[in-house]
């Protein structure tokens, strides 16, 4: 057995004992998907307060759309009960998770699972503040009651939350008490939650001005929330109906063509393959795992950090603008180690055959890109929804994710998308698509190959909860590539994907500001 091969297993062997550790950890973790359903939930809280006393047709349709629709609140009171009992269930497991490594004397595991638990503690305070709020106003007052007093009783409830469980307590008292600092507590709630606590506030102390002038303020937020909640509901009804159509389009011409078709003849598709699975694999372990997560994870992340820092000091930065330059320095890193192994690798081997590593602006590669995000749009979405149902809000999501939703600048913004639009799509393309499915081709089917690079692909982004819908994602990914042997095709569909969902994060997120 050479030395190579000796590496090889070795650190393979490591990749996947962190990996597997990672995905393992992932699975107590909240999906995504979860918190962005709470958010939308959040945004549609505002509909509840909009009054559209105009006459004119707009006015009347805007009513009757709030009317015909489902109660905000009681929906959102249905979610926000469900994502309680899940983060409930999610301190458990991570409570006999900390007792294990406890006995085992694991103090990496202990601190973990730690760092776990007040987060999701965290998270069951806010969901337990607002669904008593939701509960007021949904009249089960004694069922807010009861939530307020079980977290303020809690010695595992942070100080804060419990103080803001008293007065929110206290305003829903009969008779009602108003505690001193109350106006300061009240202000750390955000949107329709804040604005509910308000108005109680404002009501019970009688201050009617005040509560005509928040009024006012809510109306503005619904108006301007009703119609970014409709852009993006219009926006993805059309995507999705136009994918069903184009999908079922090439179905049918598939049927009718056979092998004259679009996407008959796949496996016909052949690179020639100058090096042997050591040096493919070389490149994964080595240049995507080692150097990528583990030097960059290490060593150079730190340096990343404590350099922004310096930066923060000199020239007040804000912190959403350190964020974006953190996630963007850090990936920028990861993508230049892997690609720097990379090339290392195939240098021995070149030049290559044209049809390697191709960009080519002429041929056909826009339509092929546009239609594959098209048809990606319902398939992917209706695998998550399935997925959804099997994994009950656990299994973790990318950690970008929440960041693109919270952050308020526009700058962090701009980073953000250089990110996840731009530096993504080339260097993942060019790795997972570029190399990998070509390279498996020498050994599989390019069916088998695209499947098998687009398998790795979700893997590698360490979320239990994402393998399934990455999967068809990358699978799409490769179909596309291997039809035009032209990573413009497969980057665009990716920076497509990717910027779709920045912009639906930026519109929900800006929506209730």
């Amino acid at each position: 057995m050479t030395l190579k091969r000796i590496f090889l297993i070795g650190l393979t062997a490591i990749a996947l004992l962190i990996m597997g550790t990672d995905l393992v950890e992932s699975f107590s973790k909240p999906q995504f998907n979860s918190r962005l359903a709470l958010y939308e939930s959040d945004l549609r809280l505002h509909l509840a307060e909009l009054r559209t006393d105009g006459s004119d047709d707009t006015s009347v349709q805007l009513k009757k759309m709030v009317e015909e629709s489902t109660s905000p609140i009681i929906a959102a009171a249905t979610v926000y009960q469900e994502s309680r009992g899940q983060v409930q269930s999610s301190l458990k497991t991570i409570a006999a998770q900390l007792e294990t490594a406890n006995t085992a004397n694991n103090a990496n595991g202990v601190a973990l699972a730690k760092t776990e638990q007040i987060k999701q503690q965290t998270n069951l305070e806010d969901l337990t503040l607002r669904l008593g709020l939701l509960q007021t106003r949904n009249g089960k007052l004694e069922s807010a009651q009861q939530l307020w007093t079980e977290l303020a009783t809690d010695s595992k409830t942070s100080a804060s939350a419990q103080q803001l469980s008293r007065i929110l307590t206290g305003l829903w008292n009969d008779p009602p008490q108003v505690s001193p600092n109350a106006t300061d507590r009240l202000n750390t709630l955000e949107g329709w939650y804040r604005y509910a606590a308000f108005d109680r506030l404002y009501t019970v102390n009688k201050q009617e001005d005040k509560r005509a002038a928040l009024k006012t303020k809510e109306q503005i937020t619904a108006q301007s929330v009703l119609v970014k909640l409709s852009i993006t509901g219009i926006t993805a009804t059309a995507s999705i109906g136009t994918g069903i159509l184009l999908f079922l389009g090439v179905i049918g011409q598939r049927l009718v063509k056979g092998k004259d078709s679009w996407i008959a003849g796949l496996n016909e598709t052949k690179w020639t393959v100058p090096w042997d699975w050591e040096d493919t694999w070389l490149v994964m372990v080595a240049g995507f795992f080692l150097v990528g997560q583990l030097i960059v994870g290490f060593l150079i992340a730190p340096l990343i950090r404590s350099g922004l820092q310096v930066l923060k000091i000199q020239f007040d930065i804000s912190p959403d603008i350190l964020q974006g330059l953190g996630v963007l320095g850090t990936y920028g890193a990861l993508a230049g180690g892997a690609l720097t192994v990379l090339y290392l690798t195939i240098k021995p081997h070149l030049p290559l055959e044209d049809n390697w590593f191709r960009f080519n602006f002429k041929g056909n590669w826009l339509p092929w890109g546009l239609g594959g995000y098209l048809v990606a749009f319902p398939l992917v979405l209706g695998v998550s929804i399935l997925n959804s149902q099997i994994w009950q809000g656990q299994g973790g999501s990318n950690p970008l994710l929440p960041l693109l939703l919270g952050s308020k600048d526009p700058i962090a913004l701009g980073l953000f998308f250089i990110t996840t639009a731009i530096a993504a799509p080339i260097f993942e393309e060019l790795l997972f698509r570029g190399f990998l499915l070509p390279s498996l081709t020498r050994y599989f089917s390019t069916t088998t190959a695209i499947v098998l690079s687009g398998f790795i692909f979700a893997l590698v982004h360490l979320s239990l909860s994402e393998v399934l819908p990455l999967t068809v994602l990358g699978i799409l990914l490769g179909f596309v590539y291997a039809r035009t042997k032209n990573l413009l095709t497969s980057m665009m569909l990716h920076s497509l994907w990717n910027s779709g969902t920045l912009i639906s994060l930026f519109v929900l997120g800006s929506a209730g500001r």
